[in-house]
């Protein structure tokens, strides 16, 4: 760190501890004093060079992104793709229902036909029900 850069921390280190809310435009303006440099900077850019550095240094806390709480066992985040998969769960289990009722009626009609075809006396007519139920069955 330079010469220029030390005096400028040390000086935002008395200045924080004596006023940790102190405004950053206010350091700024104090920083130029020590280096015209300074008031040509962001006040963001400041702010991020020298006063959050400084308040790092005071407060012990290293730098840099916090890490991701920990989550407990069996505890999970709600996002777009656990709703996309609850809506998926509940399409699906419309069409099984629809399928399951579609199937019911079609057992039904062929328990029908069974009937009527048992009660035919000729066994022409019998075995063109059986072709029917047949290729009727081979299209599930």
């Amino acid at each position: 760190m330079s010469q220029l850069n030390e005096r400028i921390g040390h000086m935002l280190e008395k200045e924080l501890r004596a006023n940790p809310k102190a405004a950053t435009a206010d350091l700024q303006k104090k920083a130029a004093k020590i280096t015209k440099g300074v008031a040509e900077m962001s006040l963001r850019s400041f702010h991020g060079t020298y006063v959050g550095a400084v308040k790092r240094r005071i407060s012990g806390k290293k730098g840099g992104r916090r890490k991701a709480s920990v989550k407990k066992s069996g505890q999970r985040a709600h996002s777009g793709a656990q709703a996309t998969a609850g809506l998926r769960g509940r399409i699906n289990s419309m069409i099984e229902r629809e399928i399951q009722d579609a199937h019911k009626s079609f057992n039904g009609a062929l328990d029908k036909a069974l009937r009527r075809a048992r009660k035919l006396d000729r066994i022409e007519d019998f075995e063109k029900i059986h072709e029917v139920l047949t290729e009727a069955t081979g299209m599930l």
